[in-house]
């Protein structure tokens, strides 16, 4: 069986690797962002990628808000189309994203976006796609932070750190609320357990801890806990300086 191709190309050294994984509500991105911030690395949210893609897809019409399985065709041809205009931040302290230079920072995360991504993201052959860009995106830097659902097992599954965040759900959907400021959190509670699902049980890359990944419970813990922890697993492995 053939390796599986993550980040790294022939008489290059691969860069340094943290991946953070974890459902929705663990606390992925604040964690990775301030990792990040910490060592002085990028980081990349594959999360907004696919949100991105989600956006290109609702404004070709391939789907409608909400829609909870992929069309049966054509997205995989829109992320050919749509990737090589995408341009994404890798500061963790300047989020940004663009498609063909127009700023969609702000409608990856509206409601019509979060409603269809488990959607878009279902799709192999979008997929496909994603993972070879965010695995080129990574390529370009010398370390870096990686957030989603799969990037330990699918995208760099030979990353030298993977941690999967968890939460219980109630915690989970009270930081999701803070976050997109809702007050019903029982609505995002359902949201949750209804994107959990879609992601837990599709067929391509499931959203699952890899096998050799540390899994740290975010449920008690601030974020500077859970950074410090990361980092002294990163130092443990030698990726970092144990003063970081």
């Amino acid at each position: 069986m053939e390796a599986p191709s993550d980040c790294g190309h022939v008489g290059r050294t691969p860069p340094d690797v943290v991946a953070i994984d974890g459902l929705s509500g663990a606390g992925k991105s604040s964690v990775a962002r301030a990792i990040a911030g910490r060592l002085g690395w990028s980081y990349l949210d594959t999360g907004a990628c696919y949100r991105a893609l989600t956006v290109a897809a609702l404004e070709a019409g391939l789907l409608e808000p909400g829609d909870e399985q992929p069309p049966t065709g054509g997205l995989e041809a829109l992320a050919v189309a749509t990737l090589p205009t995408l341009q994404m931040s890798l500061d963790p302290c300047a989020a940004s994203v663009r498609l063909a230079a127009v700023d969609v920072t702000g409608r990856i995360r509206d409601d019509a976006t979060t409603r269809t991504v488990s959607a878009v993201s279902a799709d192999a052959g979008l997929r496909r796609q994603a993972v070879a860009w965010q695995r080129a995106m990574v390529q370009r830097t010398e370390g870096c932070v990686v957030e989603g659902r799969d990037i330990g097992t699918v995208v760099l599954p030979r990353a030298p750190l993977k941690v999967w965040l968890v939460a219980d759900a109630d915690a989970r959907a009270g930081r999701r609320a803070a976050q997109d400021r809702v007050s019903d959190r029982r609505a995002v509670r359902a949201g949750l357990d209804r994107r959990d699902l879609i992601d837990g049980a599709r067929a391509v890359a499931p959203a699952v801890p890899a096998t050799d990944a540390v899994v740290i419970d975010t449920t008690t813990l601030g974020i500077e806990q859970v950074v410090d922890r990361v980092v002294e697993l990163a130092a443990q492995r030698g990726l970092v300086r144990a003063s970081a």
